[in-house]
C-alpha cells in the first residue's frame, strides 16, 4: 500500500519528466526540482501516556505520588482517594435508621449525616480495584459543599509515612492534603475508610469520619 510519501515522490517523477521536454527558464525549473525533490521521513514521534490519559489516571498519578504505591500489586491509598474524588452516577442509598444508610459492605455501613451534619447522600458508586470491592457514597452540603467516602473491603491498607496523624474520639486518622483535595483515611473493623473533599475543610472532615452516632456507626478500632 503506497504512503503518502511514496505519492509525493511519484507526481514529482512526473513533472520532472514533462519539464525535460519543454524549454523554461533555469530559475523555474530550480524551483520545480526543491518542489518536487524527494523528502525526508521525519522520525515519528509517540505521544506519552501523559499527554493522552484521562483526568481519573491524571489525579492517580498525583496521588500516588503523594500516597505512595503497593509493592504487592494491589489497591493503594490512592487508588482509594481516586475513588471518593470521582463522579458518581448511581442513586443515593435509602436510609435505614436515622444515623444510617442502607449501603454497606460486609456488614460495614455508611453513616447517614443529614440530621447531624446537614449532609445528605446524593449518588453511589460500586468498583472493584485490583479484585477488592470498593464502594462509594457522595454527600452534599449547603454552599456546594461535598464530600466521597470510600470503604475498601479488608484487609486494611498502609496509610503513608508523610501523614498527619490525628485522634479524634479515641479513633485514629491520618490527614493527607494534595492538589486542593484533602484526604482523611482510618480503619473500621479492618476495612480501609477514606474521605476526600476539594471543599471542605480537614477539620471538618475528621470530624465527619470519627463521628460514630453513638455506637449505631459501627465497626469503630477494629
Amino acid at each position: 500500500m503506497s504512503t503518502p510519501e511514496d505519492t509525493h515522490e511519484e507526481i514529482g517523477a512526473l513533472i520532472r519528466s514533462a519539464t525535460a521536454e519543454v524549454r523554461a527558464p533555469a530559475s523555474l525549473r530550480a524551483e520545480i526540482d526543491a518542489l518536487t525533490a524527494p523528502r525526508r521521513r521525519a522520525p515519528r514521534r509517540r505521544l506519552g501516556l501523559a499527554a493522552v490519559g484521562t483526568a481519573a489516571a491524571a489525579l492517580a498519578a498525583v496521588l500516588v505520588l503523594v500516597l505512595g504505591g503497593s509493592t504487592s500489586g494491589g489497591p493503594t491509598l490512592a487508588d482509594a482517594a481516586t475513588a471518593a474524588l470521582q463522579p458518581v452516577s448511581g442513586p443515593p442509598p435509602a436510609a435505614a435508621s436515622p444515623k444510617l444508610l442502607s449501603a454497606s459492605i460486609d456488614g460495614i455501613s455508611f453513616p447517614a449525616w443529614g440530621r447531624r451534619f446537614g449532609l445528605r447522600a446524593t449518588g453511589a458508586r460500586d468498583d472493584r480495584i485490583s479484585g477488592r470491592r470498593a464502594l462509594t457514597v457522595a454527600y452534599t452540603g449547603p454552599g456546594g459543599a461535598r464530600v466521597g467516602y470510600t470503604i475498601l473491603a479488608a484487609p486494611p491498607l498502609d496509610v503513608p509515612g508523610s501523614a498527619r496523624r490525628v485522634t479524634r474520639d479515641e479513633t485514629p486518622l491520618a490527614v493527607v492534603r494534595r492538589d486542593g483535595a484533602t484526604i482523611v483515611t482510618w480503619r473500621r473493623a479492618g476495612h480501609t475508610c477514606v474521605l476526600a473533599s476539594r471543599t471542605m475543610s480537614a477539620e471538618r472532615l475528621l470530624d465527619l469520619a470519627a463521628w460514630t452516632g453513638g455506637g449505631a456507626v459501627s465497626g469503630y478500632n477494629g
